[in-house]
């Protein structure tokens, strides 16, 4: 991002006030000074360069902020204002992960390190998008897997404890055979079968209801089950976790629009 100001009068910072200024206004603080002829990358870096303190005390001075903000948005420069929204955003992280004390500061380092890595704060909205469609392909071969293991069951105790479902070598009346793998189960007719696509949705979806986690279940059954337990339960959190963050960095494009 390059563009130049050619329209805007000359600015002047003042740390006592806080504000950003016309030179006109006779503020001739030389703190920090943006002329004619700045990038939007040159104003972003001057207002970066800001000592955030007034009278020795942490302060985070908006005003600066806002004033370049506005006079970009006058110009009808709206890349420039979402550079400027990033790098404030940014500044503000940065501001309070340095003033944080106690058990805040790690707390406050790691969820600035995840958030502007996989959102950019809010601006970056797709960064996020490939890590939670990665997670999900994962999910979805893990469970064919599983499931074709005899991990997944059917969630009703009376179907996976019926000597029906655990002996399919018997015909039963009202039951049909369930194939997984090289072995052949039986579940109840009208019973929902197992679809790996439709239960990585259900699961990851909000909201969703299709049939499938509320009639499929994770057991230790099988020679992987307790593996799938533990792998699941590490999806559906790392899930949690990108969702939020997508949320998160989509209400912040729909505030800052």
């Amino acid at each position: 991002m390059t563009t130049t100001m050619t329209h805007l009068p000359k600015l002047s910072f003042d740390p006592t006030s806080g504000g950003v200024f016309d030179s006109s206004s006779g503020v001739t603080s030389p703190y920090e000074t943006i002329n004619h002829g700045y990038s939007v990358d040159e104003h972003i870096g001057c207002l970066k360069r800001i000592d955030n303190t007034r009278q020795g005390e942490p302060y985070f001075f908006h005003q600066p902020w806002e004033k370049i903000r506005k006079l970009y948005r006058d110009l009808g420069d709206m890349d420039a204002v979402r550079e400027i929204n990033w790098a404030y955003d940014q500044a503000k992280a940065r501001f309070d992960y340095e003033t944080a004390k106690g058990f805040k500061k790690p707390l406050i380092g790691v969820r600035n390190f995840f958030y502007d890595r996989l959102a950019g704060h809010g601006h970056k909205l797709f960064r996020v998008v490939p890590w939670i469609l990665g997670t999900m392909v994962a999910f979805l071969l893990w469970s064919g897997f599983a499931y074709h293991q005899g991990s997944i069951v059917p969630t009703n105790p009376r179907v996976y404890m019926n000597t029906c479902y655990l002996n399919p070598e018997t015909p039963c009346d009202g039951w049909k055979l369930d194939p997984r793998g090289d072995r052949l189960l039986q579940i109840p007719n009208g019973y929902p079968a197992f679809h790996p696509i439709l239960y990585t949705l259900d699961t990851f979806i909000p909201f969703a209801s299709l049939h499938q986690q509320a009639y499929w279940t994770v057991t230790d059954r099988g020679p992987w089950g307790e593996w799938t337990r533990l792998i699941f339960s590490i999806f559906i959190g790392l899930g949690g976790v990108l969702s939020a963050i997508f949320a998160a960095a989509m209400l912040s494009l729909i505030r800052k629009d």
